[in-house]
């Protein structure tokens, strides 16, 4: 197993992970969270495109779990490349984030034809069970809650942005539900961040071993934000 740093921005570095890739002779498979887990950045889909296409033996899965949320103009949903062609591409999607489905498990992926029948080999006769799908099937049409689901999520990120620029905390650029920020020093880490959150009745992100000092935090209603933010202004302003 090989490690690749982000880059400073906590942006994934294609350039190494592509170097890292040519070390494998014959073919292979590249799997790339964009947004990001945990941090919420995406790359930059002219660099992606570039590796995909100098790369015609590798099969690269984009997991866009998170794409409804995307703003950032670099950004290119993948779903156009499969349209477009590009034999090596498939990107997977789910229902469980904007839908707000995430208990029933439905998830979708798009690719050529001959993709998804090998695809279809490795999946169960009934992959999704029979109430997922008719949520699903509803929540397709459903654009008014679509809507207003992204707009409820997008004024509680920027309610939590605003709060870390008051703190002064650095945060990666979120593109996703929710938000990866810094933790100052003087708190000695998530765990304990985690324990004086928890005291006041309000859970914040697990850790992450490579990022001890930061919190992944998932975004609720604006609602929610204001009660969250408030609490991390009290427990993040603390002075050591």
């Amino acid at each position: 197993m090989q490690a690749i740093p982000l880059r400073g921005n906590l942006e994934a570095d294609l350039i190494a992970l592509q170097a890292a890739c040519e070390d494998f002779d014959g073919q292979s498979v590249v799997y790339l969270c964009n947004p990001n887990n945990p941090t919420g950045t995406v790359v930059d889909s002219a660099e992606l495109r570039a590796w995909v296409e100098a790369a015609p033996q590798t099969l690269f899965l984009i997991d866009e779990a998170y794409v409804e949320y995307v703003t950032d103009s670099r950004f290119q949903p993948v779903d156009a490349w499969v349209r477009d062609g590009l034999p090596n591409v498939a990107v997977a999607r789910t229902f469980s984030k904007l839908h707000g489905l995430a208990g029933l498990r439905v998830g979708y992926s798009l690719s050529s034809q001959e993709n998804a029948a090998l695809f279809a080999t490795f999946l169960p006769e009934m992959p999704v069970n029979l109430l997922g799908l008719l949520a699903a099937r509803a929540s397709l049409g459903d654009t008014d809650f679509q809507r207003r689901s992204l707009d409820q999520t997008l004024l509680a990120r920027r309610r939590v942005l605003d709060t870390l620029d008051r703190l002064g905390l650095r945060y990666a650029d979120p593109q996703a539900n929710f938000v990866f920020h810094e933790l100052p020093a003087h708190l000695g880490g998530n765990r304990s961040y985690r324990q004086r959150m928890r005291e006041r009745h309000v859970i914040v992100g697990r850790d992450f071993a490579a990022y001890e000092g930061w919190n992944r935090l998932s975004l609720g209603t604006p609602e929610e934000m204001a009660h969250v933010t408030a609490e991390m202004m009290q427990v993040l302003g603390q002075k050591e």
